[in-house]
């Protein structure tokens, strides 16, 4: 009995902790360590994969370098860390435990130092050699990353003429506070180490001109190296949190499943060399031709396998359409007067990635023109009129109507090229129509219309619209025409049951004749129903809808609430 009493107690205590220790040796941590990496860094977080403790395997590394206000002593200024970007991902919860690459799952080391001082490239060093020597380390695999003052660092360790590059796979510089210049940017393009940098477009604390020269200056001394960049549209500081977020993704992949497209081989360069991209150069037209062909065919990949394209735009007006854009060759149409932006992303095999951008300038054709209409005459009790403008020589236009002269007059949709015009007395009015295009051309042209009484006498040259009495004399509901709902709040359905094909005026006047608004339908054989709001301004009483289609005119009742 003694003996079977102590046997369950051990067990009972036994087993406990062993349930204990494997969930601590299977679950990722997250842990705070006061000890120093170096001299300029007295402690730092480490995230360690899950199976860390009991997997013999090494694992890939990224080191992040925080931001000027983060810096401290690395005791108790230590939580400051956790505010901001991959750090605050990690500690919400919210860093993946694992990546899926090419088929391949990966788990990541991640440490962030943090530093009393500004860092220098050879204090990053020191972090990357503390960790070769410290974790389980995959040194083929170890990427550095940053924001802001980290940014900066990122790019210094990687461009520093200590050689440190030799030991990183790849880098995302996020906002990084630092300056250009060429021997930078050569010791990079030389190693064709992969960058991918973010910034915003309107940064007020670091200019985003840092990354742009980077990029460009690496460029320009090899075409071919795998660097890109994103330029988020915000007008702030913060490009970290869409940057480390897991589910931003680029061209497929968020930054850690592009980073774990690369890694270093014993001879310090990467396994795998990104595609060559060629976008075909830039392409110039003028209206009305207003398509392109895309031609992104001369990419090629430096191991010879299988690519994969996509084509986006970027920048540049709105209207277009896109066709074949997974493919080398794609076409672009409807395109607009302005320049476009479009950018072309190539991928090999292997997961890694290169862009290309391709300008397209469309110019205007001809001379833009714009017609306001013929000058015409108006008849009371008619005290209306509609204007129908237009302009030729560009597109994506835009509209204004204006009253030159003349008395009072409401203008009921002076941005359309259609408008009504009610509400006026006898005498001569001029309106202007002013038509833009998107290129910044204008052009303006004026029509007079005459409001007349109605027993003038005019030359047969005029243009006539006359209201005959027997139009508003009395109220038929007729058969196969109705409103609904009537009485009518702010608008109703009209509702054309006949066989006539063609335009229906349908104008609305009180019972003095006097028209409050003019409406055009297009009819076509049978019923069609029309929503017609009413205009403001319109008071509470009895009005007379008009319809009139040919020589057929219908006059219905309405109360208006």
């Amino acid at each position: 009995m003694t003996t079977f009493l102590h046997l369950s107690l051990r067990v009972a205590v036994v087993v406990p902790m062993l349930i204990l220790f494997v969930q601590q040796s299977i679950a990722q941590t997250f842990t705070r360590k006061s000890v120093s990496m170096g001299s300029n860094t007295n402690g730092f977080y480490e995230y360690l994969p899950q199976n860390y403790n009991v997997s013999g395997q090494t694992f890939p590394v990224i080191i992040f370098l925080h931001g000027q206000g983060d810096l401290g002593n690395g005791t108790s200024d230590l939580p400051t860390l956790l505010n901001h970007a991959l750090p605050r991902f990690i500690n919400e919860g919210r860093f993946p435990s694992t990546f899926t690459v090419n088929g391949a799952s990966h788990q990541f080391i991640v440490m962030i130092p943090q530093f009393v001082n500004w860092p220098s490239p050879a204090d990053v060093n020191g972090v990357i050699e503390y960790v070769k020597r410290t974790y389980k380390a995959n040194a083929n695999r170890i990427y550095i990353t940053g924001s802001s003052m980290g940014g900066g660092g990122t790019w210094e360790t990687a461009a520093s003429s200590g050689g440190y590059i030799s030991k990183i796979a790849a880098i995302v510089p996020v906002c990084g506070a630092s300056g250009y210049d060429q021997s930078k940017g050569n010791r990079i393009a030389d190693a064709r180490l992969p960058v991918w940098a973010t910034h915003n477009s309107n940064d007020p604390k670091v200019s985003v001109n840092n990354t742009h020269n980077y990029i460009s200056g690496i460029l320009n001394r090899n075409a071919s190296a795998p660097v890109k960049k994103t330029i988020f549209n915000a007008a702030d500081h913060d490009a970290w949190t869409l940057t480390y977020d897991p589910n931003f993704r680029e061209d497929g992949k968020n930054i850690y499943e592009w980073m774990l497209g690369y890694a270093k081989n014993s001879g310090g360069t990467s396994t795998n060399r990104p595609p060559v991209v060629s976008g075909g150069g830039n392409k110039t037209l003028t209206l009305p031709s207003n398509s392109v062909v895309l031609d992104g065919s001369g990419s090629y990949d430096p191991e010879n396998g299988s690519l994969t394209y996509t084509w986006t735009k970027t920048g540049g007006p709105t209207q277009y359409s896109l066709s074949n854009g997974t493919t080398s060759r794609a076409t672009i149409s409807n395109l607009v007067a302005g320049t476009y932006v479009f950018r072309l992303s190539v991928s090999d095999a292997q997961g890694a990635s290169s862009s290309s951008f391709v300008q397209v300038t469309i110019n205007s054709g001809g001379t833009l023109a714009a017609n306001a209409g013929a000058d015409v005459n108006v008849y009371l009790p008619e005290n209306y009129h509609i204007l129908k403008g237009s302009a030729t020589g560009s597109t994506n236009l835009t509209y204004q109507w204006t009253k030159v002269s003349g008395g009072q007059v409401n203008i009921v949709t002076p941005t359309s090229s259609r408008t009504n015009i009610i509400w006026m007395r006898e005498g001569t009015y001029v309106f202007e129509l002013t038509a833009s295009d998107n290129a910044g051309r204008v052009a303006k042209d004026q029509i007079t219309v005459r409001i007349l009484p109605a027993n003038i006498n005019v030359t047969a040259t005029d243009e006539v619209q006359m209201a005959p009495d027997e139009l508003i004399a009395e109220s038929t509901i007729t058969a196969g025409s109705k409103i609904f709902p009537n009485p009518v709040d702010q608008q109703f359905q009209l509702t054309l049951d006949n066989e006539y094909s063609g335009t229906v005026q349908v104008v609305i006047l009180d019972q003095s004749g006097r028209a409050f608004q003019k409406t055009e339908v297009q009819k076509t054989a049978g019923t069609i129903t029309k929503t017609i709001s009413l205009a403001s301004g319109m008071q509470p009483g009895i009005y007379l809808v008009r319809l009139q289609s040919g020589n057929e005119v219908k006059t219905l009742k309405m109360l208006k609430k």
